[in-house]
């Protein structure tokens, strides 16, 4: 459960992030609307509605990109609001990009730490071990904890008498 939490809560800096740039272009979508006919404040108000939706959490993410794909149709049909809609519409794709990318990347994560498992035989603490390990180096890595993970296995498969030192093993790999 500390895995999954300390996952988490490493993805969580991509969303809030997303959520940051999320607050900058609503800000932008409002000055554009004081601008805009009361058609374009329409559009707004469902940026709005979006920016709610996503502090509802993953869950959501469904419902927002049908929502997104609404709001979008509804702004390439206003000829007065195409530059605002283009910047909304851009930035609900990222966001709900940065989701499938954040997932994503946790599966790939996964099934490094359960190929690692099998190579290794470790299980329990000691993946929980290697699981924390790699996501504290992955931060200095490029490739990230998946990267780490893979240099564990690659490593241990070269040298398997590091396999039954689970320190030594991430010792060598970090100065690998």
């Amino acid at each position: 459960m500390a895995k999954v939490k300390l996952d988490i809560e490493s993805n969580f800096d991509v969303l809030r992030q997303a959520g940051d740039n999320l607050n900058k272009l609503n800000n932008e979508a409002a000055k554009l609307g004081d601008k805009m006919n009361g058609s374009f404040k329409q559009a707004t108000s469902g940026a709005d509605k979006f920016d709610k939706e996503v502090k509802n959490g993953i869950t959501s993410v469904n419902k927002l990109t049908k929502e997104s794909d609404s709001f979008k149709s509804s702004i390439s049909n206003m000829a007065t609001g195409f530059v605002a809609g283009t910047v909304i519409s851009g930035g609900l794709s990222k966001i709900s990009q940065a989701f499938t990318d954040a997932i994503q990347l946790q599966k790939e994560f996964e099934k490094s730490i359960q190929n690692l498992s099998a190579i290794t035989g470790a299980s329990g603490k000691d993946l929980d071990f290697y699981s924390e390990q790699a996501l504290k180096l992955g931060v200095t890595v490029k490739g990230g904890a998946v990267a780490t993970v893979e240099a564990f296995k690659l490593i241990g498969s070269a040298k398997p008498e590091l396999l039954a030192n689970k320190e030594a093993l991430v010792q060598v790999t970090e100065s690998a």
